[in-house]
């Protein structure tokens, strides 16, 4: 849902928007609603999709000639940081799916959607910049980044992450979209 980038950059204030305008996110805002139709172009590229040995990669026949989509295009088109995600600490069974402490510093209930979230953000509920800045990347990473479904929720693993504003900021969540879309 590109329309999320759009409604969380303007239910931010100037101070928030600089600071994820300067982390790997800040790319993101400067599409515009050109970026729409590029889903009519991805679609057309798509179904002239190779079948290549490479799982990382995606070929397409574009006017008659193989073309290569890889990890690196895809960190020069969205400005994401495409490095190799670092090791972590794996949550277990059914605690994958729980929210964690960290979870009811930030919500007031079990179960939360990238709608609700953005909602909060629009109506200026929350007064606390860390909170909406937080509020503003979850949106992002869930609702648009790596979403899970057509009602993106906001992942307990994701908000345990957030806690430390400055890492998640820095996560490779270039590589995470990027995988996470070659799959699907």
């Amino acid at each position: 849902e590109l329309s999320l980038i759009d409604d969380i950059a303007n239910a931010l204030d100037a101070e928030d928007m600089k600071i994820l305008r300067e982390s790997q996110f800040g790319k993101l805002f400067d599409f515009s609603e050109s970026a729409a139709y590029s889903g009519k172009l991805i679609h057309f590229l798509l179904t002239r999709q190779l079948v290549v040995r490479k799982k990382q990669e995606i070929w397409v026949i574009f006017s008659g000639s193989p073309v290569r989509f890889s990890i690196s295009e895809f960190q020069n088109v969205t400005g994401l940081n495409c490095d190799k995600p670092p090791r972590m600490k794996e949550r277990k069974g059914k605690r994958k799916l729980a929210p964690g402490k960290y979870w009811y510093n930030l919500f007031d209930r079990s179960d939360v959607s990238v709608e609700w979230v953005v909602g909060r953000l629009k109506k200026r509920v929350v007064q606390d910049q860390g909170i909406r800045l937080r509020y503003a990347v979850l949106a992002l990473i869930d609702g648009v980044l790596c979403p899970t479904s057509g009602r993106s929720k906001i992942s307990p693993v994701h908000v345990d992450m957030a806690e430390n504003l400055d890492m998640f900021l820095n996560f490779p969540w270039g590589t995470m979209s990027f995988l996470m879309t070659l799959k699907s």
